[in-house]
């Protein structure tokens, strides 16, 4: 389905719309003020759920916020760790109280946050149409390569699923806000990814779902990511014997991926696929 969209010609600067940002968090002090910074006057609540600091994190948060004049605004949670990224963000949204929500994570931040509200405009009442936008994906520059990540739903809408590289569970139609409207800078490198956190997390969606194409997926990305490429391939060829289709497709995604990312490193790189959700794999 071709995906719903409007252009930045379509939008005022801002708009009435209430927007809660949320985040989940560990070990994130030192990139408070970088990421609030970015976006903080151009949202109406921000919801930081903590899953697990040994730094001071919610403490920096809480000395930005004394800093605004709308420091009220922050509300904090904590989460009890429960390896399942996708349980932590639905808590972070379940403290929220705006119409709409966005996320985001502390080491990012939002280039054109004042079209936030706006862009809310975007998204269908009517949750589930097939011709209306239900959720906004933007442009996120990743590592050195521009992927499209969703970022913005009606609360409550659409829960978040996944263990890792964990993604909403959406139906009907989506929309593409365009990067010159607004879009994420993601500002770790490459090798500061956590893989020994993410790979782990990966490998028991694949032991909990074997043939899920979806866990298939998500362990060769982070194998990649964790510099495992020819390891992730490896098994894709050994599912490729009960899931051919899935498997061939999953493996030219991640091929691309992989070269893609190679190019940023050595100058841009411009991934038009979107890294957390594939649509429909193939099967059998």
């Amino acid at each position: 389905m071709t995906p719903h969209r409007k252009t930045l010609a379509d939008l005022s600067d801002d708009g009435d719309a209430q927007l809660s940002m949320c985040l989940i968090a560990r070990n994130e002090q030192t990139r408070v003020r970088r990421c609030f910074g970015s976006f903080w006057p151009h949202v109406d609540e921000v919801v930081l759920v903590d899953t697990g600091s040994d730094d001071d994190t919610i403490g920096e948060a809480q000395r930005f916020a004394a800093d605004q004049p709308d420091a009220g605004k922050l509300i904090v949670g904590h989460f009890d760790w429960c390896d399942d990224f996708a349980a932590a963000r639905n808590y972070a949204e379940s403290l929220a109280s705006c119409e709409y929500v966005c996320n985001t994570d502390l080491d990012e931040t939002v280039v054109g946050a004042e079209h936030l509200r706006g862009v809310c405009s975007l998204l269908t009442p009517d949750v589930g149409s097939e011709t209306g936008a239900n959720l906004l994906y933007f442009d996120n520059l990743y590592f050195g390569a521009w992927e499209m990540w969703e970022r913005l739903a009606r609360r409550g809408a659409f829960p978040w699923v996944r263990r890792v590289d964990e993604i909403r569970q959406i139906r009907g139609g989506v929309g593409i806000v365009k990067r010159d409207v607004c879009h994420w800078l993601h500002h770790r490198q490459e090798d500061e990814r956590s893989v020994d956190r993410y790979v782990p997390l990966a490998e028991t969606m694949v032991r909990e779902a074997p043939e899920c194409p979806d866990a298939q997926l998500v362990q060769a990305v982070e194998l990649r990511f964790a510099g495992r490429l020819s390891e992730a391939l490896a098994r894709l060829d050994r599912y490729a014997e009960r899931h051919p289709t899935a498997a061939r497709e999953i493996r030219e995604w991640v091929l691309r991926l992989d070269r893609e990312h190679d190019r940023a490193r050595h100058g841009s790189a411009d991934l038009t696929l979107n890294q957390s959700r594939q649509g429909d794999l193939g099967d059998a």
